[in-house]
């Protein structure tokens, strides 16, 4: 390449750069440095446990983690969806 090639890569490189810049400028999006924002604070985690609801552990609910067995055999849980099938 000769050196006037470069110089023109040079330039319509320096020239696309301020084009962008002045868009980039002229549209809303880049002022938004200058715009307020309101956050909302979180509230800060509290030691302890929650007390326990009804809602939560109802009297009459089922205790997942108790082997259920019907004529001295225990009830096979339910196959989730992800599992794979066995006759595949």
């Amino acid at each position: 390449m000769k050196k006037t090639d470069i110089a023109m890569i040079v330039l319509i490189a320096g020239l696309s750069v301020l084009v962008s810049y002045l868009v980039a400028r002229a549209t809303p999006l880049g002022n938004s440095a200058s715009a307020t924002v309101e956050v909302r604070v979180a509230d800060p985690i509290q030691e302890g446990l929650a007390p326990i609801t009804s809602a939560t552990f109802p009297e009459d609910g089922i205790n997942p983690s108790v082997d259920i067995y019907i004529d001295d055999k225990e009830v096979p849980l339910e196959k989730s969806e992800n599992e794979p099938n066995e006759e595949s």
